[in-house]
C-alpha cells in the first residue's frame, strides 16, 4: 500500500485535558474529602504521581521507601474476566509489559500525607488502597467517585487518564526534559510521551521583530 499520499492528521494536543486550574480545584476537593473516602484518597494520591489507575490499585505498602521518600511502580490491577466473571487481577507487571516500565516515583509532602492517611485507615492489607471489606478498588468505582468530585468542583469531567497528561505536560513546563518524562511516565517510547504533552503552542516569533526587519525590509532605491 502507497502511503505517500495520505494526509495525516495532526494530533490536536489542546482538547480534553484537566487544566492547572482545573487540577487544582479538583485535588482541593479530593483532599477534604480524604479522611472519610479510600476514593478521594487513591485519587488524590493519583493527582501527586505519574501513574496510571491499575497502577494506584496494585501499590503495596513494601513498594514505599519512606527513607527516600519514593515509590516504586511495577504492577496493575485490572479488570479480567474470569470464568464469566470480571475480576480485578493483579497481572504482575505495568501496562508496557517490560521492565522499562518500571520505575521509581518520588513521594511529594502532600503524597506522602495522603498515605499516612491510608496507613491509618488500612494498616494491615497487602494493597494499599483497599475498599472497607478489605477488596482492591474497582475501576468503575474510581471512575463514578471521580466524576462526582469534578462535578461538586463545577469542573468538566475527564477520565482518570487524563490525570497523566496533566501530570507530563505540568512536568515538561516545569523544566523536566522529555527523556525524564518518558521515564516518570514508564513509557516506552518517547513519542508516546510527546503524546501526552498538552502544552500550547509556542506562539512567540523566533527571531526579536527589530532584527527582522533589518534583514527583511530594504530602502528604496531609483530603477532606470
Amino acid at each position: 500500500i502507497n502511503t505517500k499520499s495520505l494526509i495525516l492528521k495532526e494530533v490536536d494536543n489542546s482538547q480534553d485535558v484537566y487544566t492547572k486550574e482545573e487540577q487544582i480545584k479538583l485535588m482541593t476537593y479530593a483532599r477534604k474529602k480524604m479522611n472519610k473516602s479510600v476514593y478521594a484518597r487513591a485519587i488524590s494520591l493519583m493527582g501527586r504521581l505519574d501513574i496510571r489507575m491499575g497502577e494506584v490499585k496494585a501499590m503495596r505498602w513494601s513498594d514505599i521507601n519512606w527513607d527516600d521518600k519514593s515509590i516504586y511502580v511495577h504492577d496493575e490491577i485490572v479488570p479480567r474476566k474470569v470464568n464469566g466473571e470480571i475480576k480485578e487481577i493483579s497481572v504482575g507487571h505495568t501496562k508496557s509489559r517490560k521492565k522499562s516500565g518500571n520505575r521509581y516515583q518520588p513521594l511529594t509532602p502532600q503524597a506522602i500525607e495522603v498515605l499516612k492517611i491510608q496507613k491509618i485507615k488500612n494498616p494491615d492489607s497487602e494493597f494499599i488502597f483497599v475498599t472497607d471489606k478489605g477488596e482492591v478498588l474497582k475501576t468503575d468505582s474510581l471512575d463514578h467517585a471521580l466524576a462526582r468530585y469534578c462535578m461538586a468542583c463545577e469542573i468538566t469531567y475527564h477520565s482518570s487518564h487524563k490525570l497523566r497528561f496533566f501530570a507530563n505536560t505540568e512536568g515538561l513546563n516545569q523544566g523536566a526534559s522529555l527523556e525524564q518524562m518518558q521515564k516518570m511516565s514508564g513509557h516506552e517510547t518517547s513519542n508516546m510521551t510527546q503524546h501526552y504533552d498538552r502544552r500550547l503552542p509556542d506562539v512567540t516569533p523566533a527571531v526579536d521583530a527589530e532584527l527582522w526587519e533589518r534583514v527583511a525590509d530594504v530602502p528604496e532605491c531609483t530603477l532606470d
